[in-house]
């Protein structure tokens, strides 16, 4: 990797605080969308089933640089299973291309996927950016 990215030590608990040290990800993700699609992203992203369960063996690392965080995860899936995610990764940024967030910690978050270009490497991909803005105590 490029840049001064150094290993973590315990990037299994990053689901804690989206921002180093700043937002507590539980509180700030634990409102509801009225779209199912889009309550499952929300759900997946913090309890880091994305791709669905691993049928098989799994690995996780991470990467830090300054405030950013590289989560890299490998596992294995039943071939049916990581076909239907895949397909349903794919419609997201269309379902979901921006919805609301409501509930939770201080109020509604507004949430974006936008579409996001991936090399032609491997045999299935779906690149994507979820951006989820609100507020956390009284910071933006």
């Amino acid at each position: 990797m490029e840049g001064n990215w150094t290993q973590a030590d315990k990037p299994q608990e990053w689901r804690d605080s989206l921002l180093v040290g700043q937002v507590d990800v539980a509180a700030f993700l634990s409102g509801k969308s009225d779209a199912s699609e889009c309550q499952q992203l929300i759900d997946s992203l913090y309890d880091e089933t994305l791709l669905g369960n691993p049928s098989g063996a799994s690995a996780l690392n991470g990467f830090e640089q300054g405030d950013s965080r590289l989560l890299y995860q490998v596992a294995a899936y039943q071939q049916a299973d990581l076909d239907k995610s895949m397909k349903s990764l794919r419609s997201l940024p269309d379902t979901c291309d921006q919805f609301t967030v409501t509930g939770g910690d201080n109020g509604d978050r507004t949430v974006q996927v936008v579409e996001m270009a991936l090399p032609e490497e491997g045999d299935a991909r779906q690149g994507m950016t979820v951006t989820v803005k609100g507020e956390s105590g009284v910071s933006p």
